[in-house]
């Protein structure tokens, strides 16, 4: 594998945070030989804008409100998979 970007999502509780992961042959290489590599990898993560950030991990996607913002960050995140 010369390099490719592997989507991730984490779900805690209803409330998702979607990554972005880029894979180089260097760091495969590195994983494979259980070292560190020399170049950082940077993770792009996004955690969707709701209404009551403060309420995220208790609401989730329980109000409508913050149900059609996750939805359409999961009908985004499609572009990413395939």
């Amino acid at each position: 594998i010369q390099s490719a970007t592997v989507p991730g999502i984490t779900i805690k509780g209803t409330s998702p945070i979607f990554f972005r992961i880029p894979v180089s042959a260097e760091l495969t290489a590195a994983v494979r030989g259980g070292c560190y590599p020399h170049t950082p990898t940077v993770i792009h993560a996004h955690l969707p804008t709701i209404p009551r950030p403060a309420e995220r991990w208790n609401e989730g996607m329980k109000p409508l409100d913050n149900r059609a913002i996750i939805l359409s960050c999961f009908e985004a995140f499609k572009q990413f998979v395939n």
